[in-house]
């Protein structure tokens, strides 16, 4: 009966030993998924598996650091939902991204940057868009996803809470090094130790070229640097003093012998697409529609291609240039959360009532705070409009034409500015978006084109067409009221084709970074017009070729007599005569260093009125720091001094 009972030591150990076999398996598990997900985005991104196993063997430590924040991803969603659900869910989510990385980089030229993230609602409602005729079912897909989800989740062994809680914790550990520099720089602290760290190594932040940042440092880490990089930094030698100085130059100053109604109609992809076929007459000529006597005809530069039509606007509206800011930046998103100067906010000072009209979702790219920020009395959106007509998957251009007159009405003593914001031709472009008959009469299509792009050209050009039509119509209403009016419209940026432009042989390569400097301004520049109906609109603009957008509206100031003498408007208008286009990756022939110079004033004030004293708004907003000015309707016609600058 002398037998021997101590079991309790090797029970003890086999019992923990159990205990962190399902630990074990679950850091296994999240390891081959984060692995794989990571080679699948990256062959996503270089076009192949090898060429993703060798950027592995000539970055290592890029390739490990990607691999530890995707491990840290991974380890979370299986410390929320389990082990296999989890890992499902977070390679998915990796490789999802991946996917989305890679169209938006080939569709827009720049991949995911932070301001993507803010905006997601915003995405989830653009792609039921691009869902075309399949729109209905999205939300019986988002049901079933769901549904599949949870009936996953009941239905697999699920861990206890306790190794739950240590992949979770795990996954923190992993990601701590990135949520801490994010997080605290969100609150404007700057921590720099995570990129010091790597760049210490031989990683390096590649902010002048995003594409090529994630092919240096693979998907998540450019990811993690864009978003530690999109916080601004001042400009080298930005003081507030500094720019007080250039606000107390003085500057001429005289009220505006006639205040216009202004009207001004951003085009969506408002652009003649018989371009593609070498077409060089006068655009849209083709449609047989002349444009209204007295009509300047000219190019705008629009920071963005194919989308991002908030960047356009911004540069517009504000005068300020999307090259001095971050790339992937959208200012709509990120930086316009206060009193931010405008030509509604200027306008105003002169006794405008400033109207913004956009047949679409009210909060799409924050429209809706942004417009408030800019001083507009009223934002007109797609809530505002009862039983709209459509042409194609949108609100016709017709009845924005319609909803501008309204706004505008018989005339009562005020001027109005009216800033319209088109729909009618935003993408998808398929054969179905209009009924057959439509698509008579249309210009030239270049050879080349295959079926889906040919399609894709006929749809945009139709609303083109109708664009021009607009601006045709509001013109000769606005002649009809007998009162002074200007007429502005212009394209936001060129369509969101996929492949048409290497197709048609109208640049060489769907990559922006092969474009030569004439590839480049083509695929940026878009038509404008102007036109006015007490005055030759062509006798008061100094407009000489392509201008960006930034330069636009301090033009047409100038040109009707009101700029009102104010500083940012002057230095505006001085760099528009020097270098009337300033866009990224296009600069203009001679000296760096002297344009550098040259550039250095308004880059501080630009910087100033985003991020600084803000001493570009209107004094009553400036020395009150209140959100809006008064709008009495009988408001004096503004004087501008130099005193009232400062």
């Amino acid at each position: 009966m002398d037998q021997s009972y101590g079991l309790s030591a090797p029970l003890g150990g086999a019992t923990t030993a159990a205990a962190a076999a399902p630990w074990r398996r679950a850091c296994a598990t999240a390891l081959l998924a984060a692995t794989l997900a990571l080679l699948l985005g990256e062959a996503l991104w270089r076009d192949g598996l090898i060429a993703a196993l060798a950027w592995v063997g000539r970055a290592p430590l890029a390739a490990a650091v990607n691999l530890a924040l995707a491990l840290g991803i991974v380890l979370l969603t299986i410390g929320a939902c389990g082990r296999w659900l989890g890992a499902a869910l977070g390679a998915g989510g990796l490789v999802a991204y991946a996917l989305i990385n890679r169209h938006k980089a080939d569709l827009l030229g720049v991949p995911v940057t932070g301001s993507d993230f803010r905006l997601a609602g915003q995405y989830v409602d653009t792609l039921r868009i691009l869902m075309g005729e399949w729109r209905g079912l999205w939300w019986p897909l988002v049901a079933l996803a769901g549904l599949g989800a949870v009936a996953l989740y009941r239905r697999l062994p699920r861990e206890r809470l306790p190794q739950r809680l240590a992949a979770a914790a795990a996954g923190l550990a992993l990601l701590a090094p990135v949520l801490g520099s994010n997080g605290l720089g969100a609150y404007g602290l700057r921590p720099t130790w995570f990129s010091e760290a790597l760049t210490a190594h031989g990683l390096r932040y590649v902010g002048w070229d995003l594409r090529q940042n994630v092919t240096d440092n693979g998907q998540l880490l450019a990811i993690v640097w864009n978003v530690e990089q999109s916080l601004v930094v001042a400009p080298r030698g930005y003081r507030p003093e500094r720019v007080a100085a250039l606000y107390a130059q003085p500057v001429a100053a005289a009220a505006p012998a006639t205040r216009p109604d202004v009207v001004v109609v951003m085009s969506e992809a408002w652009w003649d697409a018989a371009r593609l076929a070498g077409d060089a007459a006068a655009p849209f000529a083709w449609t047989g529609l002349a444009p209204p006597p007295g009509t300047y005809l000219g190019e705008a530069v629009s920071p963005a291609v194919g989308g991002l039509t908030c960047n356009a606007e911004f540069e517009f509206l504000t005068g300020n240039s999307m090259a001095l800011l971050p790339e992937g930046a959208i200012p709509y998103v990120d930086y316009v959360l206060a009193p931010t100067f405008s030509l509604a906010r200027h306008l105003r000072t002169l006794g405008y009532e400033t109207i913004a009209v956009h047949p679409f979702e009210r909060h799409f790219w924050k429209r809706d705070e942004v417009y408030r920020h800019f001083g507009f009395d009223r934002y007109v959106a797609l809530d505002d409009f009862v039983d709209p007509e459509h042409a194609g998957y949108f609100v016709a251009d017709r009845e924005l034409v319609r909803r501008i007159l309204a706004e505008l009405g018989p005339g009562d003593g005020r001027p109005r500015f009216v800033f319209a914001v088109s729909m009618q031709n935003h993408l998808p472009f398929a054969a179905d978006k209009y009924p057959e008959a439509v698509y008579a009469g249309l210009g030239p299509l270049p050879p080349g084109l295959g079926d889906d792009s040919r399609e894709a050209v006929r749809a945009h050009m139709v609303g083109a067409r109708d664009a021009w039509q607009g601006f045709v119509a509001l013109a000769e209403a606005l002649r009809a009221r007998g009162q002074p009016a200007l007429l502005v419209q212009f394209g936001d940026h060129l369509p969101g084709f996929d492949r048409v432009y290497v197709e048609a042989g109208y640049v060489g390569s769907r990559d922006p970074r092969d474009w030569s400097p004439a590839e480049r301004l083509r695929m940026h520049a878009t038509p404008l017009a102007v036109w006015a109906s007490h005055v030759d609109a062509r006798t008061r603009l100094e407009l000489q070729g392509p201008t960006s957008l930034a330069f636009v509206g301090t033009h047409l100031l100038h040109g009707f007599g009101l700029d009102a003498g104010r500083p940012w408007l002057r230095a505006g208008l001085e760099r528009a005569r020097a270098h009337p286009v300033l866009l990224r990756g296009l600069v203009p022939a001679g000296d760096d260093t002297a344009l550098a110079a040259e550039l250095r004033d308004w880059q501080w004030m630009q910087h100033d009125g985003l991020f600084g004293t803000r001493r570009n708004l209107p004094p009553e907003v400036y020395l009150s720091d209140t959100e809006e000015p008064p709008t009495a309707a009988d408001a004096p016609l503004a004087t501008a001094t130099d005193a009232e600058e400062t």
